[in-house]
């Protein structure tokens, strides 16, 4: 087979079977048997809409056309960005009277956890697509060479069951990509039994009025909607947990060395300490939702050297889907105070990264980046940043990622101080080998940079430089929802079908009803 790059729409034909790919890539790499839009670094590779022509194929012939769009939860643009790409490239494409076969929308099988950027990818990409295009969708589960069998099939029955149940009853169909060339083919042949015939996607029709903006779509007003747990009746966490063991701020003391694990969800805090208190299974929940949504500390008992003396803080993640990030920040921020007050310092700050991300996203760059404000320069010598699930991938592999997230997204905390190490599973001494580390190395405790600036220097919550971080994105996403009402009404009130106004109408109360949460938001803050 022979393969040609295209870049605009109308480099495309009439009769070509156009498939376009969203979510995280690599069906078109082993399409093709390259490597070149994957790429091997952490950065997002595809900042736009491109295609590539397989010709020569047995069955095909020279139509198929595959179209790689850049991914949501991107490290330097917006969800709001990168829709608008999509849309406009999808919009030329249906104004030049040429049309998609069918969508593909992949999803890391890999990942432990639905986050809430997750969520909301899924949500817009069901929003751009409609109710007519869905049955033309195929929701592939991918990265099942780096999994255990059991666990992703769990992951699957889970995706199907919860999170992607809306678009299966809308006729979408799931397949898994086994990181082999036939496997991507079959996928193509599956959605390609039930091809579309001139397929209008519902942003497509929606861009056909020219008075409106990608802005002012479905697609984009998913965006808006803060993901809150969609499983039918959800047990929560600590309700499962139990609580004998766990310790409030308050019963800490001077003496115990106390180190805080943090990072992204499920990127394996909660396991780690499952291991160390003994108590597997207890903290790390098997489910896709975010397992921690409280700072809990747990004494480990007996600690060869050093008895009852070490404790373990376990603290919630950003993005997480059931909890506001400004709540999380709340919550990790009244901890870190009252500990202060009682003169009890950490003694280690461990931060987790899953070296099975192949792409350092929007979403844990976020963390990082809240991280490092929230410690400051001069308790960067107390941090350690941890690796984890080398037991997961290839260890040329690792070792690249590795590599890449020291010199470019690690580079500022290593320059302080920080500390790197790697968990792995497989060996039964790594987590304890990691403790003993961060308490062979510590230093005098320092306070971290949010406890000098909510204790010593008496600001709000609002004023230190982890809020600000965190609240510039509260504050963006207010004036895209103003934008898109004052859009709707503008639309509403030139709209001549008194049908379409009142379902705009309806849109705009959508809207403003999750505007309304955004300002109470807003209004938290400026009380903090």
């Amino acid at each position: 087979m022979r393969f040609e790059d295209l870049e605009k729409p109308t480099d495309l034909k009439a009769h070509d079977i156009i498939i376009a790919i969203m979510g995280p890539s690599g069906i078109i790499d082993r399409i093709t048997r390259e490597g070149k839009r994957a790429g091997h670094g952490l950065k997002s590779c595809s900042k736009n809409v491109s295609g590539i022509r397989i010709g020569d194929h047995p069955k095909y012939g020279d139509r198929i056309v595959l179209i790689d769009t850049p991914g949501f939860d991107d490290t330097d643009r917006s969800d709001l960005e990168i829709l608008i790409i999509i849309s406009e490239w999808l919009s030329q494409l249906h104004k030049a009277q040429i049309f998609l076969s069918g969508i593909i929308y992949v999803h890391r099988i890999s990942d432990n956890r639905m986050s809430g950027a997750h969520q909301v990818a899924l949500r817009m990409v069901s929003e751009l697509c409609g109710d007519k295009a869905t049955p033309h969708v195929v929701l592939v589960s991918t990265m099942w060479d780096i999994e255990t069998k059991e666990v992703a099939e769990i992951r699957e029955q889970e995706l199907a069951k919860y999170y992607w149940l809306n678009m299966i009853q809308q006729g979408a169909s799931t397949a898994r990509f086994e990181n082999t060339e036939e496997s991507a083919w079959k996928i193509i042949d599956k959605l390609l039994a039930n091809p579309a015939e001139r397929m209008v996607l519902q942003v497509q029709a929606e861009l056909e009025d020219p008075r409106r903006h990608p802005k002012d779509t479905k697609a984009a007003r998913a965006l808006y909607v803060h993901p809150q747990t969609i499983l039918a009746h959800p047990a929560t966490i600590n309700e499962k947990l139990d609580h004998q063991n766990t310790l409030e701020a308050g019963q800490l003391n001077q003496k115990d060395i106390v180190i805080a694990l943090m990072g992204p969800s499920g990127s394996g805090k909660s396991h780690i300490i499952d291991i160390l208190t003994e108590r597997s299974g207890q903290r790390a929940a098997a489910m896709l939702h975010s397992s921690t949504t409280e700072v809990r500390s747990f004494r480990i008992k007996n600690y060869p050297g050093y008895k009852n003396r070490v404790v373990l803080v376990d603290t919630p993640s950003f993005d997480n889907s059931e909890v506001s990030d400004l709540d999380i920040l709340r919550l990790i921020n009244d901890w870190l105070a009252k500990t202060y007050e009682e003169k009890v310092l950490l003694s280690g700050i461990i931060y987790l990264h899953r070296v099975t991300d192949n792409r350092m996203s929007g979403t844990p760059y976020r963390n990082l980046r809240i991280f490092g404000e929230l410690c400051g320069e001069r308790a960067a010598n107390n941090v350690f940043l941890i690796t984890t699930m080398w037991d997961r991938l290839d260890q040329d592999l690792g070792e690249s990622r590795e590599q890449s997230l020291q010199k470019t997204f690690w580079k500022p905390m290593l320059d302080n101080g920080a500390t790197i190490a790697r968990f792995n599973n497989n060996e039964p001494t790594s987590a304890w080998d990691i403790i003993d580390s961060v308490i062979s190395r510590r230093s005098k405790p320092i306070p971290l940079l949010l406890q000098e600036e909510i204790i010593d220097c008496n600001r709000s919550l609002k004023e230190t430089h982890a809020g600000q971080e965190l609240c510039e994105n509260l504050q963006n996403l207010l004036a895209q929802q103003k934008e898109t009402i004052q859009l709707l009404t503008e639309q509403a009130t030139a709209e001549s079908n008194p049908l379409l106004s009142a379902d705009l109408i309806d849109e705009c109360i959508a809207i403003q009803e999750q505007m309304r949460a955004t300002l109470e938001q807003v209004r938290l803050r400026r009380e903090l």
